[in-house]
């Protein structure tokens, strides 16, 4: 086994009939790498047109969430953490959020694909009811039914998911940029956040991200 997530590996193909297809990442960093990357204050911080972003651009502190849809702890931060995240520091200018995916296993990968394919103006909307209601459809053997239950909140019908579903390249997309957040960041597990350049991990409650933020923050 070439490291301990691998096993992990994400799904490349999802055909009509939900039969999922694996992966093996052969840019994946090294353990030693990994290391070297959570003690790391200076990684980049690019942000892309494609980026989806909660908050103001001119904010002076930036937070690069990877998450997964089907990962517990993120929907606990994002059940838990977030608003108050969002009310103390998005709101008022001093942050800005970009979330990104980092699909686990195909269900998660489904999901990201079916949120990507909403209206532009619902897709953090879905992303919320898909962290909110995780324990509703990210079931073994049934998720893909749930999901397109869930998809219709979003005024998707059946045919609109199941054409999302069938499209390679939006799938390949989710894969390629996770696949770059692995090696640019040594990403292993969900959620993991960049802040200005720092790393941290796990649904860390909002004191700590207070913190960081804080300690961030253009010195007057």
């Amino acid at each position: 086994m070439r490291n301990l997530w691998v096993w992990v590996a994400l799904v490349i193909v999802v055909t009509i009939g939900g039969v999922l297809a694996w992966r093996e990442w052969v840019s994946a960093p090294s353990k030693s790498q990994i290391a070297e990357m959570e003690d790391a204050r200076d990684l980049p911080m690019e942000v892309t047109a494609e980026d989806k972003i909660l908050g103001s651009s001119d904010a002076p502190v930036t937070i690069i969430e990877y998450a997964s849809l089907t990962c517990p702890h993120c929907a606990a931060f994002h059940r838990e953490t977030l608003p108050k995240l969002k009310s103390d520091w998005i709101e008022t200018g001093k942050v800005r959020l970009v979330y990104r995916d980092f699909p686990l296993d195909g269900a998660a990968l489904a999901a990201a694909v079916v949120a990507h394919c909403a209206p532009p103006d619902r897709y953090f909307p879905m992303i919320g009811l898909l962290f909110e209601r995780q324990d509703e459809w990210a079931v073994e053997d049934q998720w893909r039914e749930r999901l397109t239950q869930l998809a219709g909140v979003a005024g998707m019908d059946k045919a609109s998911v199941d054409a999302c579903l069938a499209d390679e390249a939006r799938k390949n997309g989710v894969v390629a940029k996770a696949e770059k957040a692995q090696a640019t960041y040594g990403i292993s597990s969900t959620p993991s956040f960049i802040v200005n350049g720092r790393k941290l991990s796990g649904a860390l409650p909002i004191e700590r991200f207070a913190e960081v933020i804080e300690e961030a923050q253009p010195k007057s």
